[in-house]
């Protein structure tokens, strides 16, 4: 490795991309942000994902006033391929890293990320990030290990220790593509090759599942560089949260045969497959929208699922997700499963009513 320093000189590309669609509203402080950054060798690929607001006129506004600013105008096709058509303009030589459209970058991000990258040769360099909500920070109960104190893993802490985040295991490693910044040669070789995943939910981590035993080293930072908008949630129905943790859990149990950690990898993909269902059960609750037309339809189809079927046979070791649920499971009470679902969402009505509020 190279020697360390408190400043490494300044020499390389940094490539930011950024998917856009449908935020005008919020632009302005993400693309704001990265003109404050203090690493001033930057390009950004601001990718119009078939935007219907006004965001992509936007856009090229900011173009205009900046040469460092690429625009790519693209027919709506979700955020991995928006991500991919920026990463096509990168040249192999070069860095880049991830931003959401409604996120910013901290001041020192590309600086700090760079220097790590610098000195210890890394192909990923992974900092810190903090929640926003309504311009406030909040508070994190803990600081994540990795952070609290900065490593370097190599290759086989890698698929040992750190690869396990992406089954559901560790905790330790954040799996999102954003506040990381990447070698682009790399993340190039894997994201142009990638095996096909969720179109709109779990595209982060299907990334992250495929890249990590490609590549040699990873270090973190203890800095934040990353300020992350609270926003949404499961609370809303997504038509396809489900069928997009279905292909997950599919590719899940491919890779895991990549991972050397001792834990049992497909048991901690099975325990997660089964918690998904019951966000799923609850999200259609409390939407009331069930495409098969009820609860109790939506419970027998989804239970009857083969992947489904096979999570649950290693329930009686688990004790997470929604209190009572797993017994229920494990006997097929649909209409225990039901009424469980349905107190659960009486009992959250209040909660989320303030929450819908608050969040306008």
């Amino acid at each position: 490795m190279k020697e360390m320093s408190n400043m490494t000189e300044q020499k390389d590309t940094i490539w930011i991309i950024v998917p856009v669609y449908n935020v005008k509203k919020v632009l302005g402080k993400c693309i704001r942000s990265i003109f404050h950054q203090t690493y001033t060798d930057w390009k950004l690929m601001l990718i119009d994902d078939g935007s219907t607001d006004g965001s992509g006129a936007l856009c090229d506004k900011y173009a205009a006033k900046d040469s460092r600013i690429q625009v790519i105008h693209t027919p709506n096709a979700g955020p991995h391929a928006a991500r991919l058509q920026g990463l096509k303009q990168v040249p192999q030589t070069d860095y880049c890293c991830f931003c959401d459209s409604d996120d910013e970058l901290k001041p020192n991000a590309l600086q700090a990320m760079y220097d790590r990258a610098a000195q210890t040769e890394a192909d990923v360099v992974c900092g810190d990030m903090e929640r926003v909500w309504n311009g406030c920070v909040v508070s994190k109960r803990k600081q994540i290990p990795c952070f609290a104190e900065p490593r370097v893993y190599e290759k086989k802490e890698l698929i040992g220790e750190v690869y396990l985040c992406c089954f559901g295991g560790g905790g330790s490693f954040p799996v999102s593509l954003c506040a990381k910044l990447y070698r682009a040669a790399v993340l190039k070789e894997v994201m142009e090759h990638l095996e096909q995943g969720p179109r709109c939910f779990a595209e982060d981590l299907n990334v992250t599942m495929q890249l990590m035993p490609k590549v040699k080293r990873i270090a973190t930072i203890g800095e934040v560089v990353y300020r992350y908008r609270i926003g949404g949630g499961t609370s809303r129905f997504m038509p396809t949260f489900l069928d997009d943790n279905l292909l997950m859990y599919h590719l899940k149990m491919k890779w895991s045969d990549y991972c050397t950690a001792e834990d049992n990898v497909k048991w901690l993909i099975g325990i997660e497959l089964k918690n998904i269902i019951v966000t799923y059960w609850l999200m259609c609750a409390k939407n009331n929208r069930y495409p098969s037309g009820s609860l109790e339809k939506e419970v027998q189809i989804v239970c009857a699922l083969p992947e489904v079927q096979e999570a649950l046979t290693m329930l009686e070791w688990d004790r997470s997700g929604l209190p009572g649920i797993n017994p229920l499971l494990i006997a097929r009470n649909y209409d225990g499963i039901c009424t469980l679902i349905r107190q659960k969402v009486k009992k959250d009505r209040p909660k989320d009513l303030l929450k819908k509020i608050l969040m306008g």
